[in-house]
């Protein structure tokens, strides 16, 4: 494994047409059971991290690919070692763990183990002891954790996909390249079928126009859009009424002084009115005031 969010890449090259592909494993003295271990829990780490559909088995099939038991299928092998450049197919879990001890003994220390060749070197941290890192369950667990990780901070699984061997752009683009026809050709060639079957030989006629992961992001984005469309018609409310308050606040001193105009011009009306009533009741009164004079004088003889 390469330094800065990088696993092995020297399985990536047996993505090759059938008739480069090694002999069948019967041949090899591969068991026939482990064939299935990457692809099993590839599928299942898909479904439980929310990966797309075959993504980590393309790129444990780019991983560690192989030749499968009837010499035609590439099939990802778990007891696989890339140490330094150098690959290793290995029998059995049990050879595969002396293997690496036996590696390093030697001094080697960048040394890529399993489904998802984790390295064991810059990811240290990973796996308590060999037998867990063997393991393809726990293999694949955190292989998955991690591309899950370079999504959240990529935003893409096509980038996290290339960021999952090298953060450099040219290795990522190369690498990422090559997860992509293998995640097309599981796809065309699996589709619904049982996930733990392992993909094919490539078809004769590649649909090279057809990039299903770039269709993964296309759709997320266009979802994203439309959860964004209620909001900004909300915001675009808001900032009309927003916009009219400003409009208001902003023609606050003319209004307010007209309405206080207007108090004034009422009041000062109110005031002349009851000047007014008061004067007329003054003069109502004087008025009645001499008519009862008068008359009293008549009756007592006065006038």
């Amino acid at each position: 494994m390469r330094p800065v969010f990088a696993f092995g890449l020297m399985f990536a090259s047996l993505w090759l047409p059938d008739s480069a592909q090694a002999s069948p494993a019967a041949k090899a003295g591969l068991n026939g059971d482990d064939w299935g271990l990457c692809s099993r829990y590839t599928a299942a780490q898909e479904r439980l991290d929310g990966i797309p559909q075959h993504l980590l088995t393309a790129i444990s099939v780019v991983e560690t690919g192989r030749s499968g038991q009837n010499g035609r299928a590439i099939t990802a092998w778990p007891w696989t070692i890339n140490a330094e450049g150098k690959g290793y197919y290995l029998p059995s879990k049990a050879s595969a763990v002396a293997k690496v001890e036996e590696l390093r003994a030697q001094g080697m220390k960048s040394i890529d183990v399993g489904c998802m060749q984790v390295n064991l070197m810059y990811h240290d941290d990973a796996f308590t002891d060999l037998q867990r890192a063997f393991d393809p369950k726990t293999n694949v667990a955190y292989a998955a954790a991690f591309l899950s990780r370079l999504q959240v901070r990529t935003k893409s699984w096509v980038e996290a996909a290339g960021q999952y061997h090298s953060t450099r752009r040219v290795k990522g683009t190369n690498y990422r390249t090559k997860v992509m026809e293998a995640w097309t050709d599981l796809h065309e060639q699996q589709g619904g079928a049982d996930e733990t079957v392992v993909a094919g030989a490539k078809p004769k006629t590649k649909p090279a126009t057809i990039d299903p992961l770039r269709l993964v992001d296309l759709n997320r984005s266009f979802k994203l859009k439309r959860m964004a469309a209620k909001p900004e018609k909300g915001a675009a409310k808001r900032g009309q009424q927003l916009d009219d308050w400003r409009s208001m606040r902003d023609k606050q001193p003319f209004t307010v002084l007209a309405a206080v105009q207007m108090a004034r011009n009422k009041q000062s009306l109110r005031a002349a009115i009851g000047r007014e009533t008061k004067i007329q009741k003054a003069n109502h009164f004087e008025q009645r005031r001499r008519k009862q004079l008068t008359k009293w004088r008549i009756g007592n003889g006065y006038e």
